[in-house]
């Protein structure tokens, strides 16, 4: 354990005998030695199967990015709970030491790349520590469990599906075994609650649990019961749970729905056996649904950059680069140079050439202001859409000459779809961060997006995509045609290597939206340079 806090190294080194450090330091200030230091040493130690972290800040960036990359390399999971995801908390950490938070969203990108299971209190980070010490991997599959309780059953999955925590299908030879052990009116199910009158309960829940635990479709297995000391059920739970965890490699581990009991015996016995307690049922939920993502991590493919563009053509849109505010032609630009579809557009300066653009291009039109300084367009009523003849288009451009100016883009209207928003923010700390998620007006309203560092191939893109809420339409919803996912993720991609290319001249860059449906474009672009 490494904690940015005294209080922490003393709750966690102090109370909990289950917790079997190789070592626990709290860094302070770091003045000599970082986390990273200590992260390396702690690679180093044989003995050393998790390590957690409490973390304000990484003082020294790339030494801590290249130690989490050594622990994946060595399958060593890292846990961390990493503060400073608000304002407010992120000025407490200055008045604290003296730590730079940092960009929240770069450390969840950060995490992302090296497998760091994310936690949000000590409990969870307690729990999945437990979890994860036991050195077994998660298989294929979801959740297996077994309960006393019907009601305590009920809840549990309730809180499952709310931890994002999925459970195994059963086989039906599984199920055959598991109702050959259970007493009538029981159901042999996943969750399955195997309590009935207590006959040899030992006996029964040992059998169901290894049929569960054994099952194709099992990734790991929990015995879920508040056993306490001195109470001769919870020693018959505590040895069928031993006893099945003996008998497979997949984790095995025992849950508690209630965080106040007095079990620290059976629960020792238990933990010495390879069967962590894991107390409190939304702590453990969170433990089980990080070994899952952590196995997932580890079963990631291969991921090469695709091509994007011609040096020729990213030497351009460098060149671009010069200072200020780009305009949103110019953002187009940069995007088209590396690959990146783009809707049809030109730049003009009056009415005429307006229409004529509009000709050239093709009804029907939108026509946006171009003026510099016009940073957001719909709020300062600077879009036009949906133009369908010439009178429409002059209508339109003496309205924003008169407000805005008289240099407009005349582009063309892409057909309605799935609009995707592309972002990208420059942290101090580890550079180039790409942001994808629900675009249009639902960017600031749904807040539904996926982080990742930059650049990354087509397999990380897809990723990000398929773990978005609005992810269910681009495979046509009402009526409307499915998208080109592949075709999206390689856009994703491509603009991925653009911001990790061009990070030292650029600050942010947005392009909202890119509409998906039949074709695929980006139809506004705000590029900001860092000078």
């Amino acid at each position: 354990l490494i904690a940015h806090s005294g209080s922490v190294f003393g709750a966690l080194a102090h109370n909990d005998p289950r917790l079997a450090f190789a070592l626990v330091v709290s860094p302070g200030s770091e003045l000599t030695t970082t986390v990273a230091d200590y992260t390396d040493y702690a690679l180093e130690r044989p003995e050393v199967r998790v390590i957690g972290l409490f973390l304000e800040t990484a003082r020294d960036p790339a030494g801590f990015a290249a130690a989490l990359a050594r622990a994946a390399e060595r399958g060593v999971p890292v846990v961390a709970l990493k503060l400073g995801r608000t304002a407010k908390a992120a000025a407490a950490a200055l008045t604290h030491t003296g730590a730079m938070a940092g960009s929240d969203l770069a450390y969840d990108a950060l995490f992302d790349r090296h497998g760091v299971v994310r936690v949000e209190t000590l409990d969870e980070l307690a729990c999945t520590l437990l979890l994860l010490s036991t050195g077994r991997r998660a298989a294929k599959g979801a959740l297996v469990s077994i309960h006393d309780s019907g009601g305590e059953c009920e809840m549990f999955i309730d809180l499952a599906d709310r931890a994002g925590v999925p459970f195994a299908t059963l086989a039906e030879s599984t199920r055959q075994a598991v109702a050959a052990r259970l007493e009538p009116g029981l159901v042999a199910t996943n969750p399955l609650d195997a309590w009935g009158t207590g006959t040899d309960f030992g006996e029964s829940f040992e059998a169901c649990f290894r049929a569960l635990v054994a099952d194709e479709g099992a990734a790991l297995g929990v015995f879920v019961n508040d056993i306490r000391d001195r109470y001769y059920l919870s020693d018959g739970f505590a040895g069928a749970a031993a006893a099945v965890a003996a008998t497979t490699a997949k984790p095995v581990a025992f849950i508690t729905n209630y965080t106040q009991l007095r079990h620290d015996a059976v629960a020792m016995r238990l933990t010495n056996a390879g069967v962590p307690v894991l107390d409190g049922t939304a702590n453990a939920l969170v433990a089980i649904r990080g070994a899952l993502a952590l196995r997932d991590f580890r079963a990631r493919p291969p991921d090469p950059l695709p091509d994007a563009g011609t040096a020729a053509s990213r030497r351009e849109a460098r060149a671009r680069l010069t200072s200020g505010t780009l305009d949103e032609a110019a953002g187009l630009a940069i995007l088209a140079a590396y690959g990146v579809p783009v809707t049809a557009h030109e730049v003009v300066d009056g009415e005429d050439a307006a229409v004529t653009a509009a000709a050239r291009i093709r009804y029907p039109v939108a026509l946006k202001t171009a003026t510099s300084g016009v940073l957001h367009k719909t709020e300062a009523r600077g879009v036009h859409l949906a133009l369908g003849d010439e009178a429409a288009v002059r209508s339109a451009w003496r309205d924003l000459n008169v407000r805005l100016g008289p240099r407009v883009i005349v582009a063309a209207m892409q057909p309605r779809g799935v609009e995707i928003a592309l972002g990208m923010i420059r942290d101090p700390q580890f550079g180039p961060v790409v942001t994808v998620g629900a675009g249009g007006v639902l960017v600031e309203l749904l807040r539904d997006r996926r982080v990742a560092l930059a650049p990354f191939g087509v397999a990380t893109a897809l990723r990000l995509i398929d773990g978005l809420a609005v992810r269910r339409l681009l495979d046509g919803h009402r009526g409307t045609p499915p998208v080109d996912v592949g075709r999206l993720a390689l856009a994703v991609s491509r603009f991925s290597m653009l911001a990790h290319d061009l990070a030292d001249v650029v600050a942010e860059i947005d392009v909202n939206p890119i509409v998906c449906g039949r074709d695929l474009a980006a139809v506004d672009a705000l590029v900001i340079a860092r000078s």
